[in-house]
């Protein structure tokens, strides 16, 4: 989000085989980040020069922990180094991920096949936003 509207959002199969959802969650923080770093630098050519870091929210704690913990080498070492990305930027200080709990993922209701009611409250808080 910038300027709280929607800027990029994305839901595709992986083409790599994750051996657990916080694998396969941690794969797409590390596509979020080559993103975000994208949209950053764009913006930066356009004259906008942000301050802050990128602020990713992710709802998988597995993840976040592989995101922040390079020590934990023995659990991720047959990941590919290219999904590595992620840890990289959090710890230049360009990327900042955060944990948000499932039911208040916005980009959901664009992504995903949702029962009508979570869709419809997303819907209203995106809208008001």
């Amino acid at each position: 989000m910038i300027a709280n509207g929607p800027v990029s959002w994305k839901s595709k199969q992986q083409t790599v085989v994750a051996l657990s959802s916080s694998e396969a969650e941690y794969i797409a923080l590390s596509a979020a980040a080559q993103e975000a770093i994208a949209i950053r630098s764009l913006a930066s050519e356009f004259g906008v020069s942000p301050t802050q870091s990128v602020l990713i929210y992710e709802d998988n704690n597995g993840a976040i922990a592989m995101s922040k913990n390079p020590v934990s080498y023995s659990k991720t070492k047959h990941i590919h180094i290219r999904y590595h990305f992620i840890r990289e930027k959090i710890y230049d200080g360009d990327i900042v991920v955060k944990y948000l709990p499932t039911n208040d993922m916005l980009a959901d209701m664009m992504t995903k096949n949702l029962a009508t009611c979570i869709y419809e409250g997303l819907r209203c808080r995106f809208m008001t936003n």
